[in-house]
């Protein structure tokens, strides 16, 4: 194939700055107007002419230089353009932290295992009620009109106020279906062997299907050991106690009425032994009344004989691979699939949303019943899969997912493309997802075209759609063109319930199924485009030429050799005088050189001036013609220049200080504007006071760097919150809330991460990617640490990635020195969990510097966004929130202190913010503005004072004023203060050490006090030689117990916070609350069948309200605890305290209730004596005496909560009466003030 030939054109349409004829012409122009009256030649011969022509030839190299693509000029000598650049992919910069209900489908659909999900908005409680009781101003578990005592003037009269904590979703999961295991969102399963029928010599197909139960509510522990991953878990034996075609009844089965009843359903009672170890006891499960259906297009399989033995065999086999190992493996199949799923939903969970339960949806068998004509040529076996592939694309519309290519052919805009979350498997469509919403009903017109456009179908007849429900019984009567559906239920074709016969002129012919199933296993692979990890998914960075842009040639190197100012020079025979004439051209020339050069410097460096790199220390770059280099770049050039003519004077007469301030601002302004942001108020706060000016300009540059270097991901995640059930991460720096680190770097507060600096390279197609971690503070250590061994990748972006991630491992394990090793050639590493080293210590650094500096920056770090929805009751006896209300009920909000608010903790003694009030205000407007629009934020800024003496403190003016009136001391006198420091410091010298180990605890003020005055009944007025007399001594002493108290109860309390959250969370973490209270209220209700033969109806209602109101003797308990500082390490003493304490003021409240209440549960007629009740009080101490630690964490965190205090100006968090004189506050000063 002939290359196209290059071509020239005549006369080209060039820009002016390339356009050589013009700029000479332009150049003649201004010297006939400027020199007309000296110079009359114009010709070429003529020397100026010839220098015109050598400077305007230069200036279009410049020109044709400036005129490169700009991926040319941004790329560098790697071959590719810099990460450094602020020019992000579309992945990186489109796309967002899931937000929408269709966003966080998409997540979900791209997990592994799931096919779909769906996001249910709760309108009603999730893991328990709350009642809001006006009179009492108090949030309750239990509505609490039925407990008013006989004597109370209030009437007993229902009025019930019930609070339903907002912003809370159901999560439904439809996972794939499983080619061993089956359908996971089912407890049915199904196994089909081959038996001997005894009529002749081929095996025929039987398929057993068994519907098991939803147990795992029922019997919760032996659910837990049925499930558990341990290797060498073992199903002993598997005992078939009942096998009967009766429900409850256990008539044994014959080979005769296993024939009579071939299809209808068969019931069976299992009894499972297992051990999760071998030296563990043996354990039992029992599963009742389990559904069995035989399926077999042999008739002559139920006649089979020893058939009820063979299926017996069957059911009952303990072995690998049989019935109830399928199971079991299938239920842990579905367990992993939650749990999975459960952690990456956290992973991107939204600020105040939860999810309080994620499970699999439930399905509904529909059979498929009709006759079928079809044309004589057709293939049954082919017609019926294609009818079956498309009843279930009717019922379950596939969600595909497409590559880039598929979306831009579409015609879609980039920004339509990449709009919502980044997928790992391609591009979902949200017309699909739309199509695959939940069913109410399935309108079978519809289905009817697809079902005529099959080929070979001629006609469909009498076609009916039969429901099965969860037993597997038909449910009557059957649908003929809408199928209406149980809510939160997908359906499911019943293929195995499912007739069709097929007629071919006039005769009856049945497919045979095997060959059917083939057929649609290969129908279904080849429509869904199914999930692909490798997909593309990405535009690719443009890849330039990189072109050397700063090469210069003098131009007094390109004039004519005569000239004598080139390389060669003059002739030795030249004269002085024409020496001195070539001297003082190359002289004139030198500016034009300059300048020239310093075009082509400042092309070469266009990529520093829009860098995100800290380093970049100009905006104006020159070309330094080094006098001193062996071979001058412009010959003679030592001799036109003196001594001052250096780089460092060259750089400065560019560019001073200030212009380099201001057009470094400008630039990183320009890229800010490019994502709709801007540091224009902060920079205005930066420079406003006269305090801030000396850091002002470099900490504003640096700032905006560091914000646009992790923009894509401070953008994206903006309203995403830290995963709470992050494992052994709950208050780890890599597991923070997106706004966190987006308010942290537009206040520009001081991040670890901003620290590091990764560095990479690409050799043959491979980046590498290496960091640093260096102190760049004034006199700070220098570097600190660098990465272990470099991390490869195919590309750029990738490489950069896996950088960060890691640093953020170094970053969470860098702060404890026990995390550093030696390794056998004597340097100092950094290790991660497993004990692999991921950096090294700089040499000359001590690991404890490493750790110092690390902690120290964290420390500076730490802001808490505390979303008030993860403070909510997570079940019956959960700690409550105070609430304000109004005697009157006039509610209007103030009875849900949970939903969509969030508080923020900010360090107030964090500088500047602790000494510059007005930069706490702007601080206070852009978390406000940060905030997203549907939240209320609160702002605390919490102090941190330690223990240390204050001089200035009023104690000092107060114990000098006792003095002056008790002792008759000047007040004046310097003896006086002196004597006051003493007494002072002689308590304090008994306090400090007694609070050295308990300065992150929380304890009750009258806690503290108590102790500090046993402390202090020690000190005696005679210990203090100033004080003449015990006059005025108790006063003394009550003064600094007070004063003491105050330290310890104030001192430390953003720690005491951060401490109180961090085990609030670990303690937490274990717990799914949804499961553990359906688990409760189910065991409650079977109790309650039992105990009382109550109806199953109304047990519901019943098992509720007995919960709720134990649960608010439950919370006061754990008050109680918390008041007097329970020992938790001692569970057992304070489980045996719950099965009496609580338990008989819960009887009490029972029996009130029922006086006010007729209707009430009938329970209180149980005799307190009654073993039900030890039933009862087994089942509820089970579980509540695992919650006690979690619950007494969770009631100190909301002590120190709701203690927090401002510190300037002073405001509790809820204070109801703002202007209290007790709690002094000052106009939009507060905490409250920032709403």
């Amino acid at each position: 194939m002939n290359e196209p030939s290059i071509t020239l054109l005549k006369n080209p349409d060039l820009p002016l700055a390339e356009d050589y004829a013009r700029l000479r012409a332009a150049g003649l122009a201004a010297i006939e107007e400027l020199g007309n009256a000296q110079w009359t030649d114009y010709n070429v011969h003529d020397p100026g002419i010839t220098l015109l022509e050598a400077l305007t030839y230069a200036l279009t190299e410049i020109g044709y230089r400036t005129g490169f693509d700009i991926a040319d000029i941004l790329t560098e000598t790697s071959g590719y353009i810099s990460f450094r650049q602020a020019l992000f992919t579309a992945r990186k910069i489109l796309t967002n932290n899931p937000l929408t209900v269709n966003d966080f489908r998409k997540t979900l659909i791209d997990l592994p295992l799931v096919a779909n999900g769906w996001l249910l908005c709760k309108q009603c409680a999730c893991e328990t009620t709350i009642y809001a009781a006006c009179e009492e101003e108090a949030l309750f578990h239990a509505p609490q009109w039925r407990l008013r005592e006989p004597n109370d003037d209030r009437q007993a009269e229902p009025h019930e106020h019930p609070v339903f904590v907002r912003g809370l979703y159901e999560v439904l999961l439809q996972l794939d279906e499983d080619p061993e295991l089956g359908d996971l969102n089912n407890h049915k399963l199904v196994q089909t062997l081959a038996i001997a029928t005894g009529e002749g010599t081929a095996l025929a197909p039987l398929t057993i299907e068994l519907r098991f139960p939803d147990w795992a509510s029922e019997q919760p522990d032996a659910f837990r050991q049925f499930i558990s991953d341990h290797p060498d878990f073992a199903i002993d034996s598997v005992v078939l106690d009942r096998f009967s075609r009766d429900r409850v009844l256990a008539e044994p089965v014959s080979d005769a009425s296993f024939a009579q009843g071939w299809r209808n359903l068969f019931f069976i009672d299992y009894t499972v032994n297992f051990r999760e170890q071998p030296a563990d006891p043996l354990q039992s499960i029992q599963m009742l009344r389990i559904p069995v259906r035989f399926f077999s297009p042999r008739e002559a399989v139920k006649r089979t004989p020893g058939i009820v033995t063979l299926v017996s065999d069957i059911l009952a086999s303990a072995l690998p691979g049989g019935l109830m190992d399928r199971y079991r493996r299938k239920l842990q199949a579905t367990e992993e699939a939650v749990a999975a799923t459960r952690h990456s939903l956290h992973n991107v969970r939204n600020l105040a949303e939860d999810f309080c339960r994620i499970q699999t949806i439930k399905t509904e068998d529909i059979a498929f019943c009709a006759d079928v004509e079809v044309a004589a040529d057709a293939d049954i076996e082919y017609v019926l899969a294609r009818i079956y592939f498309a009843i279930g694309q009717h019922f379950n519309p596939p969600v595909p997912f497409y590559t880039l290519s598929e979306m831009a052919a579409t015609g879609l805009a980039t920004e339509d493309i990449f709009w919502g979350p980044p997928l790992a498997n391609g591009f979902i469509k949200d017309a699909d997802l739309e199509a695959a919403q939940l069913q109410a009903e399935i309108h079978i017109s519809d289905l009817y075209d697809w079902l005529m456009d099959i080929p070979g179908v001629v006609a469909l007849k009498h076609v009916l759609f039969t429901r099965y429900d969860d037993e597997g019984n038909p449910i009557m009567p059957a649908h003929q063109w809408r199928i209406p559906l149980r809510p939160l239920h997908i359906p499911k074709l019943y293929e195995e319930a499912s007739r069709v016969l097929f007629y071919k002129n006039e005769l009856p012919f049945l497919a045979r199924m095997d060959e059917v199933r083939a057929i649609l296993a290969q129908l279904r692979g080849q429509l869904v485009q199914g999930k692909v990890p490798l997909a593309e998914r990405d535009y690719p960075v443009p890849a330039g030429q990189h072109r050397e842009l700063s090469t210069y040639v003098p131009v007094q190197h390109t004039l004519p050799l005569t000239y004598g100012i080139g390389p060669v020079g003059l002739p030795p025979r030249a004269s002085n005088e024409r020496r001195a004439q070539a001297h003082q051209l190359k002289a004139y020339l030198v500016p034009f050189e300059q300048l020239l050069a310093d075009m082509t410097e400042q092309l070469a460096h266009v990529p520093d001036l829009f860098s995100t790199d800290e380093l970049v220390d100009r905006t104006y770059f020159t070309h330094y013609f080094d006098a001193a280099a062996p071979v001058p770049e412009i010959a003679d050039y030592p001799a036109l220049v003196t001594a001052q003519a250096t780089e460092a004077n060259l750089r400065a007469l560019a560019e001073s200080d200030s212009t380099f301030t201001d057009r470094r601002n400008r630039f990183l302004d320009h890229m800010l504007g490019r994502f709709g942001e801007q540091f224009r108020d902060y920079a205005l706060m930066l420079n406003a006071n006269a305090d801030r000016i000396p850091f002002s300009a470099e900490k504003l540059i640096r700032d905006k760097i560091r914000f646009l270097r992790f923009y894509p991901r401070i953008s994206a995640d903006r309203a995403r919150a830290f995963n709470y059930r992050y494992t052994d991460r709950w208050c780890d720096p890599r597991n923070r809330a997106g706004l966190a680190e987006r308010i942290s770097r537009l206040l520009g507060m001081d991040m670890l991460m901003g620290y590091f600096n990764v560095v990479i390279t690409s050799n043959q197609g491979i980046f590498s990617a290496g960091f640093q971690l260096t102190d760049t503070s004034p006199g700070g250590l220098g570097l600190l640490l660098e990465q272990s061994q470099l991390l490869t990748a195919a590309t750029g972006e990738a490489v950069e990635e896996a950088a960060w991630l890691l640093i953020g491992d170094v970053i969470a394990r860098s702060t404890e020195t026990s995390n550093y090793v030696t390794n056998g050639a004597g340097d100092d590493e950094l290790t991660n969990d497993d004990s692999s080293a991921i950096a090294v210590v700089a040499t000359g650094i001590p690991p404890a510097q490493v750790a110092d500096f690390a902690r120290t920056i964290l420390a500076r770090e730490r802001l808490y966004i505390v979303e008030h929805l993860l403070l909510r009751p997570v079940f019956p006896g959960s700690p409550l929130l105070p609430v304000c209300l109004g005697p009157d009920c006039n509610l209007c909000g103030e009875e849900d202190p949970y939903s969509f608010r969030l508080t923020y903790v900010v360090q107030g003694s964090l500088a500047p913010f602790s000494y510059d009030i007005d930069l706490r205000r702007f601080a206070d407007q852009t978390i406000r503005r940060e905030t997203p629009a549907h939240l209320l934020p609160k702002i605390c800024w919490v102090g941190n004072t330690g223990l240390e003496k204050d001089e200035c403190a009023p104690i000092f003016s107060q114990l000098i004023d006792i003095l002056q009136q008790e002792q008759d001391l000047d007040a004046e006198a310097p003896e006086t203060c002196t004597c006051a420091h003493d007494i002072y410091d002689g308590f304090d010298n008994l306090f400090l050490p007694w609070m050295a180990d308990k300065t992150l605890l929380y304890r009750p003020r009258e806690r503290w006090e108590a102790d500090l005055r046993t402390l202090f009944q020690s000190l005696q007025a005679a210990d203090f030689p100033c004080l003449a007399s015990d006059n005025g001594w108790d006063t003394i002493a009550t003064a600094l117990l007070d004063h003491f108290v105050d330290l310890a109860v104030q001192a430390y309390q953003f720690d005491r916070f951060e401490a109180a959250w961090c085990a609030w969370l670990e303690a937490n973490s274990p717990f799914l609350w949804q499961s553990l209270n359906e688990q409760l209220q189910r065991q409650t209700e079977l109790w309650l069948q039992s105990a009382l033969g109550m109806a199953d109806p109304t047990t519901c209602t019943c098992a509720r309200l007995l919960l709720a109101y134990f649960g608010d003797r439950y919370r006061q308990w754990i008050d109680q605890l918390v008041d007097a500082e329970a020992d938790l390490g001692d569970l057992d003493s304070l489980r045996t305290e719950l099965a009496t304490t609580v338990l008989d003021a819960f009887w009490d409240d029972l029996q009130l209730a029922a006086a006010n209440d007729p209707q009430f549960c009938p329970v209180w007629q149980i005799p307190k004596e009654d073993s039900r009740w030890v039933e009862l009080q087994t089942i509820w101490l089970a579980l509540y005496g695992e919650w006690i630690t979690v619950a007494h964490r969770h009631n100190v965190l909301l002590r120190v909560f709701n203690d927090l205090r401002s510190i300037y100006p002073t405001a509790t968090l809820h204070d109801c009466d703002d202007g209290s004189d007790d709690n002094p506050v000052r106009l939009d000063n507060t905490i409250l003030g920032t709403l």
